[in-house]
């Protein structure tokens, strides 16, 4: 975390000023973060989902898993019992931001991240399962960014696997703004070009964005051609890749 906050620290040094950083007290966070789970009675060998609900204020952004030219992701340290595991943070899609030429993908309002915790079958029912994760995020307005830090829990216990309805409502709602997988898509090189082709997406509007860092510069123009319901994206590859 702090190596990448460094990273941030010089872009916006160098990238004309466009945000100030500044501390900031448990008291004043700007984005609200809580934990829902599908269960809270989860059974001895089976994968929940849980979900770690961000509520940024009104004019306040996060970051997608990859943030572009400057931002930082949640990060997420979990503290579970031994033999349980917790997989890695999914983002719903997220916007491209540009302020000043840095462009950034970022969450514009209140989002949601999924993962799946897996408790082992060697846990009896009626076992105690608490569950931690430390939480650290980069918040942004127009003209501030904050890295704030916050610590949830939960008291599970081993069980039936029946669902909670206000955990279970949340993550529903969460896994229908997931990106879906495509099916048929290709992604070619062109000369210094990457070429994305999709041929059944039907009609809208349509942007790529790389989940790992260094395909293509955030601010790259992608141009968009369409083919009946399959659509072509254009975009300059970065000059690492």
């Amino acid at each position: 975390f702090l190596r990448r906050l460094l990273t941030l620290l010089v872009t916006l040094a160098f990238g004309g000023g466009a945000f100030a950083l500044a501390p900031v007290s448990a008291q004043e966070r700007h984005i609200e973060a809580s934990l829902a789970f599908e269960t809270l009675m989860p059974k001895p060998g089976e994968s929940v989902t849980l979900a770690i609900r961000m509520k940024p204020e009104a004019g306040w952004h996060g970051y997608w898993t990859n943030p572009g030219a400057a931002g930082l992701p949640v990060e997420a340290d979990w503290d579970v019992p031994a033999g349980v595991t917790v997989s890695s943070l999914l983002h719903p899609a997220p916007h491209l931001l540009d302020v000043q030429g840095i462009a950034s993908y970022v969450h514009d309002g209140p989002f949601t991240l999924l993962a799946r915790m897996k408790v082992p079958q060697s846990l009896a029912q009626g076992t105690a399962l608490p569950v931690e994760v430390a939480l650290s995020w980069l918040v942004c307005s127009d003209t501030l960014c904050v890295p704030e830090r916050a610590t949830l829990s939960a008291n599970l216990e081993v069980g039936s696997g029946a669902p909670d309805a206000a955990g279970a409502r949340i993550i529903a709602a969460a896994r229908r703004a997931m990106p879906k997988p495509l099916g048929n898509a290709t992604l070619t090189r062109d000369g210094p070009d990457w070429v994305f082709v999709a041929p059944s997406m039907g009609q809208g509007n349509y942007r790529l964005f790389p989940e790992q860092e260094g395909w293509f510069d955030a601010a790259a123009p992608q141009t968009v051609s369409r083919n009946g319901d399959g659509v072509s994206l254009r975009i300059r590859a970065a000059e690492s890749a």
